[in-house]
């Protein structure tokens, strides 16, 4: 199975890391996933239009990797096997236990893969051609996906909640696919897909352009 890595590096996404104390038990770090423009059109070309609609993803584990305490590189897993609605308000992933202290060199993973019934990551939607055609579209990785990201440093006090919200902003996963592109597509009855075997090179650009649309903001 290929892996693709999903380094969230850009701007359009955002990562909180919020804390606050409450007793002497250690704390926990819940990942959320949301998506940005979940209803509007997301790519114009001079002619033509995509406009995603519903979608979901499978979230298989969280890695939180961090060195605590200045001196003890720790590591803490947690398994999910979730479906999640990937145009909910929010999308809970999973939580992880972490003791209490400071935690330097970050870094969280969330791994989104296939399951025996879910695909790792699908998008539903409709494209519009220039003479007002509209066929539905599906976009969908059926393969390992890794959501990573980075952070200096955050303070676990007793008991400290921290949330990691990812933001995913889809007007920006068709940059560079024109309208003779997708108006030149291969339908399957009647349906635009796109996947590592239907339509490779869509499939390609708009893969690209996943692993570039990512961005971490920072706030402990």
């Amino acid at each position: 199975m290929q892996k693709s890595v999903l380094s969230i590096m850009v701007v359009a996404a955002l990562l909180l890391l919020a804390s606050c104390s409450k007793d002497d038990n250690g704390g926990q770090l819940s990942y959320q996933l949301k998506t940005k423009n979940p209803n509007a059109t997301v790519s114009r070309t001079s002619s033509g239009s995509v406009t995603w609609t519903s979608g979901s993803a499978y979230a298989d584990k969280i890695e939180f990797e961090a060195e605590k305490d200045d001196d003890n590189e720790v590591e803490y897993e947690s398994r999910v096997a979730r479906r999640i609605d990937l145009f909910a308000p929010v999308s809970q992933l999973g939580n992880i236990s972490l003791p209490p202290g400071r935690y330097e060199e970050i870094e969280i993973e969330v791994d989104l893969a296939p399951s025996i019934t879910d695909t790792a990551f699908i998008l539903r939607g409709s494209f519009t051609n220039n003479i007002g055609y509209t066929v539905p579209v599906v976009f969908y990785i059926n393969e390992l996906l890794e959501f990573k990201a980075e952070a200096e440093d955050i303070s676990i006090g007793s008991a400290a909640d921290i949330t990691a919200l990812t933001t995913l902003d889809l007007s920006q996963l068709t940059t560079g696919i024109t309208e003779s592109m997708l108006s030149s597509a291969t339908l399957t009855n009647g349906v635009l897909v796109i996947s590592a075997t239907s339509n490779a090179a869509l499939y390609s650009v708009i893969l690209s352009n996943i692993n570039n649309i990512d961005d971490v903001e920072l706030d402990d």
